[in-house]
């Protein structure tokens, strides 16, 4: 990503306050899948982690399957909770150390001190896959696959954090569109109403 898109990604995500979206390509590092997705650019984490605690509290039905038990479940429902209530203070300061943010309005736009690779922390709301990546076997105990199904009912679990270098294509925020490549295209665009 040559320097000029590069700052122009930087400093759209930099201006952008409060609640929004941004559609954006991304190919994945590890699996090298492009997918195209709607995020939350706004949306508060902590603010979803409670939302989470709630859910945990009144508790997530079971869901029967060949691959764990119900006191798999059971343990994997505790252990979830527990994630959101207390987190792990090591790897929770490693995270800290490791970025700081750029963004004050809502922490979407984050450096690594180390590599210098800027990070965006973003809630996604739907992806489409354009090229499906490889993906290693999962070996997973039973409890873990418990827990990712529970996942499934939580709001924290689906925020990313995604490499800016690693988004093809072109990039849409506040009806600014950035092609990331270069190329010149004709753009899908999708109007998003929230209602209150």
């Amino acid at each position: 990503m040559e320097n000029g898109i590069f700052n122009q990604l930087t400093n759209a995500f930099l201006n952008y306050k409060g609640v929004g979206f941004v559609s954006l390509q991304y190919r994945s590092k590890e699996s090298n899948e492009l997918s195209k997705c709607l995020y939350n650019i706004g949306a508060k984490y902590e603010n979803a982690v409670k939302r989470d605690i709630d859910t945990l509290n009144l508790g997530v039905e079971y869901v029967p399957s060949p691959l764990y038990t119900k006191a798999d479940w059971d343990l994997a429902l505790a252990e979830s909770k527990q994630s959101l209530i207390a987190p792990d203070k090591v790897r929770s300061d490693g995270q800290k150390n490791a970025y700081v943010s750029l963004n004050e309005n809502n922490n979407g736009i984050k450096l690594n001190y180390s590599t210098l690779d800027v990070y965006l922390f973003m809630k996604q709301e739907s992806k489409v896959v354009l090229e499906q990546g490889v993906f290693k076997a999962v070996k997973s105990k039973a409890k873990t696959i418990a827990k990712n199904v529970i996942k499934k009912n939580l709001k924290s679990a689906k925020f990313r954090t995604l490499i800016l270098k690693n988004v093809a294509g072109s990039v849409k925020v506040n009806k600014q569109v950035i092609n990331v490549d270069g190329v010149d295209r004709v753009e899908d665009v999708c109007e998003v109403v929230v209602f209150d």
